[in-house]
C-alpha cells in the first residue's frame, strides 16, 4: 500500500499560479491549494523559472493492494491492477482527500459525508462528515481502520476522528482526542500511522511518539528548506526534500543524515511505498505540454531510475478546472507510478513503459471538462 502521509504547508505569500495556456502566472490570489508556489518576477516570461514546490501537497491518488483510486472533478475512478480496468466511478462533491486504507481500500473526505470504499467494493458507504476549515490532510491509521487524524492548514494540533463512534453535532464526526504539535513551523508534516508524527521546525525536525512525548532533533542541514517529508520502510528513519536535494534522516534520538541525493531543478511532489521514493520535477514548459520528469530511487540502488513525461495542457477554457496541481504516488509491489499532471497517467517505472493511456492510444492526455 503507497503511504499518503506528508503534508507540505508553509506559510508565505501566494503569486499565483502557472496558467495552462502557457502564458505564466496568473493574477495575484488566483492559486489554489496543490498549486506549485510562483514567486513574483515580472520581468521573467519563463513560467518555468517560478514553478517551486506547492504549498499544499495533493491527495487526489492513492494505490491499496490491487486497485488505484483518483479523485478529479469531484469523481472518483478506480482501476484495477494490473489490467487497468475501471472497476467503479462513484460522486464525491467537492472531495479535497483521498488515502488509502489499512486492510485495503480508500477514505474520500467529501463536502457532505466521509465515503468509504473497502477493500473489492465498487460501492462507497456514506458516513458522517468531517469538520473543514481551509485546506486539510488526512492521515489514516495504520492499526484501526475506523480512524485517522485531520491536519487543518495552519493549526498546530491534530484531532483524532473514529468513524465507528456516534457523530457529533450536525451529523459530524466527533473528535476523539487531540496531538499538539510544539513549534511547528507548518512546512511539513508526516504521520506514520500509529499516533506518531514527525514535522519540521526552525531548528531542524521534531518527532512525537504515540504517548504523546516529544523528540526535539536539530539538523542545520535541514532548517527551514524542507518542503515535504515521507515515510521509509523503517519507522526510525523519513525521506526528506528541500528545493535541491533528498535526505534519508534517521529520526530516533538525532536526526543523522543517512543520505544526500541532488534533485532535478524545480521538484513539485514527493511519495514513497515500502523504501522506494520518487520525486516528481518539471523540465520544460511550452504553450501546448508541459514536459516532466519522475526520479525513482530504490533502495540498494545508487542512481535513480528516471521516467519521461509529457503532458498536454487543457485549453485556455478548462484552466480553471484543470490547474497544474501535480501529484504522484508510488507502488513499490507493482512497480507503478502514478501522475496526476492536467490529467492521469500510470506507467511501468522497471520496464519503462507508460501503460496508461495507452501509448498507441488517441485519447488526448488532457482530462475532457467534467
Amino acid at each position: 500500500m503507497a503511504l499518503a502521509g506528508s503534508v507540505a504547508c508553509r506559510e508565505r505569500p501566494r503569486a499565483g499560479s502557472v496558467t495552462s495556456s502557457g502564458q505564466g502566472p496568473a493574477a495575484a490570489g488566483t492559486s489554489s491549494p496543490g498549486a506549485p508556489h510562483l514567486e513574483e518576477r515580472p520581468q521573467s516570461r519563463d513560467p518555468l523559472a517560478l514553478v517551486e514546490p506547492p504549498e499544499h501537497e495533493n491527495q487526489r491518488l492513492a494505490f491499496s493492494r490491487d486497485r488505484l483510486a483518483w479523485l478529479h472533478g469531484g469523481e472518483v475512478r478506480v482501476f484495477e491492477l494490473p489490467a487497468l480496468a475501471l472497476a467503479t466511478v462513484f460522486q464525491a462533491p467537492d472531495a479535497r482527500n483521498l488515502v488509502a486504507l489499512t486492510g485495503g481500500g480508500f477514505l474520500v473526505a467529501a463536502r457532505d459525508h466521509v465515503q468509504r470504499l473497502s477493500n473489492g467494493e465498487r460501492r462507497p458507504e456514506l458516513l458522517p462528515r468531517a469538520p473543514r476549515i481551509g485546506p486539510t490532510t488526512i492521515f489514516p491509521s495504520r492499526q484501526e481502520a475506523e480512524q485517522f487524524w485531520l491536519y487543518y492548514e495552519g493549526v498546530a494540533k491534530l484531532p483524532l476522528f473514529d468513524l465507528g463512534a456516534p457523530p457529533g453535532v450536525v451529523s459530524s464526526l466527533s473528535v476523539q482526542s487531540w496531538t499538539l504539535l510544539p513549534e511547528f513551523d507548518r512546512r511539513a508534516l508526516l504521520g506514520a500511522g500509529d499516533g506518531s508524527f514527525v514535522y519540521t521546525t526552525p531548528e531542524g525536525l521534531r518527532r512525537i511518539d504515540v504517548e504523546g512525548h516529544t523528540e526535539v532533533l536539530p539538523q542545520p542541514e535541514l532548517a527551514g528548506r524542507v518542503w515535504s517529508l515521507a515515510a521509509d520502510a523503517r519507522l526510525d528513519r523519513v525521506w526528506a526534500t528541500t528545493t535541491q536535494h533528498l535526505y534519508l534522516v534517521h529520526v530516533r534520538e538525532r536526526a543523522e543524515l543517512l543520505e544526500r541525493h541532488e534533485l532535478a531543478a524545480h521538484p513539485v511532489a514527493l511519495a514513497s511505498d515500502a523504501g522506494q521514493v520518487v520525486v516528481l520535477a518539471v523540465e520544460a514548459w511550452s504553450t501546448s505540454s508541459v514536459r516532466l520528469r519522475a526520479d525513482v530511487y530504490e533502495r540498494g540502488v545508487k542512481k535513480p531510475r528516471t521516467v519521461p513525461l509529457l503532458a498536454a495542457l487543457p485549453s485556455t477554457s478548462d484552466a480553471g478546472e484543470h490547474g497544474f496541481r501535480p501529484e504522484v504516488a508510488v507502488s513499490a509491489s507493482g512497480g507503478l507510478l502514478a501522475i496526476d499532471a492536467f490529467g492521469l497517467q500510470i506507467h511501468d517505472y522497471r520496464r519503462g513503459v507508460r501503460l496508461y493511456p495507452p501509448v498507441e492510444s488517441a485519447q488526448k492526455l488532457a482530462p475532457s471538462a467534467p
